[in-house]
């Protein structure tokens, strides 16, 4: 009986790499109903980001590059047609007998960034956790429904949750350092969980790679045996990122990573997420709406368990096809 997911198997064509440049990106065509007034910009970190969505008839400037109008226009083209690298169907989430999550559908496409937005206790960092099985280790928490990663239902009885986790990894809202690791070791933690350990040259080579790629490397290269609590709190949550790519994930949950954090420190996290997409699935759960702007392909808006809308990010702040979904980003509710 196998004990684990399959190799990951990526698309023969993978959607084109964002580029960046001087111009503000494109808004969809106005509908019957445009909501324009929260989110301004799409694609592309910008900093440092306003807390919560502006006023209803306001705009922002723009003070960080966007993708250039064809880049988020074939992004957006993209993320409709390409085959999901994780697929939801029919999930419901229970706390007890409290239902959070209800029958929700989303396909979730690789190498693109999926926001999911909503108001406070809608079920969207729920969600987040059943794509991991994370859910099912709070108590009296179950799931019901299918969640399948190239194809393999990750709840099957014969899966490794393990191997689950390794593959598609997560980071949580408020930094988790090991408080009595140093740097390096927070690192190299989740190696320990490959089925046959590196030597200890190529550990080095993953730590390093891992702190370059979450940002870090620099600012931590000559204090990595440091213990990792003397870090700043921004510090902390990129070494908590850089611990989850060390394994090499697949696909990457980011549950409000930058909520507990400073402008500059949100700032370099977006701009870690809007990289990640280069190599993996990413789903970032986020209260800011400008925040799900600017490091977005795809949104999704959550409400009372249910999953409202999901479409590519500028279409969804321009154009919502549900009413719902237009009030909430245009402040009238959340």
């Amino acid at each position: 009986m196998a004990q684990s997911l399959p190799p990951a198997q990526r698309t023969a064509s993978p959607p084109p790499t964002p580029t960046r440049s001087n111009s503000s990106a494109p808004t969809a065509p106005a509908g019957p109903r445009t909501a324009q007034a929260s989110v301004p910009q799409t694609n592309g970190p910008q900093a440092p980001p306003d807390q919560g969505p502006a006023p209803a008839g306001s705009t922002q400037p723009t003070t960080h590059a966007a993708l250039d109008a064809s880049a988020a226009v074939a992004r957006a083209a993209d993320a409709k047609s390409a085959p999901p690298r994780l697929k939801v169907e029919r999930v419901d989430a229970f706390y007890g007998s409290s239902r959070a999550v209800k029958e929700v559908n989303l396909d979730l496409p690789d190498r693109f960034v999926t926001a999911i937005i909503g108001p406070s206790g809608c079920g969207k960092s729920t969600l987040l956790r059943c794509l991991n099985r994370m859910h099912e280790t709070l108590p009296g928490a179950r799931v019901t429904g299918e969640v399948t990663l190239d194809g393999q239902n990750i709840y099957g009885r014969e899966v490794n949750v393990t191997v689950v986790r390794q593959q598609i990894g997560m980071v949580f809202q408020r930094p988790t350092p090991f408080p009595t690791m140093s740097i390096y070791d927070n690192v190299a933690a989740g190696l320990s969980t490959l089925p046959k350990m590196p030597k200890h040259a190529r550990v080095n080579e993953i730590v390093e790679k891992a702190l370059r790629r979450a940002a870090l490397w620099d600012e931590v290269k000559d204090r990595l045996r440091d213990s990792a609590v003397g870090l700043s709190g921004g510090q902390q949550q990129r070494l908590c990122i850089a611990r989850a790519l060390a394994i090499e994930p697949e696909v990457l949950l980011l549950d409000e990573p930058t909520a507990s954090l400073d402008p500059l420190s949100t700032q370099k996290v977006e701009e870690l997420v809007y990289e990640l997409r280069r190599d993996m699935t990413v789903v970032i759960v986020t209260h800011n709406m400008q925040q799900a702007a600017r490091v977005s392909d795809r949104t999704a808006f959550m409400l009372h368990g249910d999953l409202v809308e999901v479409a590519p990010t500028g279409e969804l702040f321009t154009t919502p096809k549900d009413q719902r979904t237009e009030a909430y980003i245009t402040g009238r509710f959340g």
